[in-house]
């Protein structure tokens, strides 16, 4: 690119007599121009919602997305924007004092209902150093909260079924039989008073009255990938002989397998006794 100026000479009957041109390389400055502009569009186009504030914090300039997120704001978005002022001019007062803010934060929509926004703020700061310009990108981070909250529940609600079922639930490694994880049913159903105590000192394969009874639950699982209602004949560690129905499914690609034991050695007391 040429920047391109021409001057005629005249003499002194006001004739030209010749041209001076004079030429000027402004490739760079046109590549800068290009840059902003792809820089500009890059921010109005930006599905973040920019905004820009002066040094004394009035607000500016805002993108499109900005428009959708809060609407019109006016010269102040510590007012508008932020659900809690005090926070906002926190915020503000970062910025001005050459800190940037990066956090989340309840803001105001445009229409005033409260929200999550993950906010990057920025000061603007000259070749000096000096704060001149506040910038601030803003995420509407919302459903991912409110998914996150609803996950968070649904683990305690799960958590609770898990720890209270009146069914003992437990995991155990498939190399050894060492338990992993268990509810207080299946503590209790193998003797011991705690989920730790159980965990600490219970290996199911030490259990099995009949090791084979093990070895017929493991290849049943490698064919099908679950049992259901396996009958095991367990002996406690503290000598008491009791009847197990299990059903369980294999995790591979853990190296544990999950399931469901129930205690029956009531009923096959029960059954026992009417065989006798």
């Amino acid at each position: 690119w040429l920047d391109c100026r021409a001057y005629p000479v005249v003499n002194d009957e006001g004739n030209v007599e010749y041209i001076v041109e004079h030429l000027r390389d402004i490739t760079s400055i046109k590549l800068s121009e290009k840059k902003l502009q792809l820089f500009k569009s890059a921010v109005d186009y930006s599905k973040d919602a920019i905004g820009m504030s002066t040094f004394e914090g009035k607000h500016w300039y805002q993108n499109s997305a900005f428009d959708e997120m809060f609407g019109v704001i006016g010269d102040d978005p510590t007012i508008q924007i932020y659900a809690d002022t005090k926070q906002g001019k926190e915020v503000f007062s970062r910025l001005i004092n050459g800190l940037e803010f990066v956090g989340e934060i309840k803001m105001l929509n445009k229409f005033h209902q409260v929200i999550d926004v993950f906010l990057r703020a920025y000061p603007i700061k000259n070749h000096n150093g000096d704060v001149i310009g506040l910038v601030g990108v803003h995420t509407d981070i919302s459903e991912r909260k409110d998914a996150e909250k609803k996950l968070k529940n649904s683990e305690v609600h799960y958590r609770n079924i898990y720890e209270t079922s009146l069914a003992g639930l437990w995991r155990t490694r498939k190399s050894d039989g060492k338990f992993l994880k268990a509810n207080l049913t299946t503590a209790q159903f193998l003797g011991y008073s705690s989920v730790d105590e159980l965990l600490e000192n219970a290996v199911a394969s030490d259990l099995y009255r009949k090791p084979d009874d093990r070895k017929r639950l493991l290849a049943e699982l490698e064919e099908h990938g679950v049992v259901k209602e396996f009958v095991i004949p367990f002996i406690l560690e503290s000598g008491e002989k009791k009847d197990f129905l299990i059903s369980a499914r294999d995790f591979p690609e853990h190296g544990y397998l999950e399931g469901v034991v129930t205690d029956i050695s009531a009923q096959k007391m029960a059954e026992k006794a009417l065989a006798e």
